[in-house]
């Protein structure tokens, strides 16, 4: 059985340190809501840099679910 855990759950600051945490206690898959676990993201904003940036940061920490917290009632 593999071990996973909502990333923006786990107290730390930023993407890197979750990662670094998740490496600590043999949690091997995420997922991954991006606003809410990088700091500074917003809604619609994920560019190249950003996917780069984040890829080198999970390293071998694997993205179990891909999400995002959004009203769909609201307007965007």
């Amino acid at each position: 059985m593999k071990k996973g855990i909502r990333a923006h759950d786990v107290r730390a600051d930023g993407l890197k340190e979750i990662c670094e945490c998740c490496r600590k206690n043999s949690i091997e898959y995420i997922q991954l809501v991006l606003e809410k676990s990088i700091d500074g993201f917003e809604f619609g904003g994920f560019l190249r840099n950003t996917q780069k940036q984040s890829r080198m940061k999970l390293g071998d920490i694997k993205i179990a679910v891909l999400g995002s917290y959004i009203m769909t009632a609201e307007p965007l």
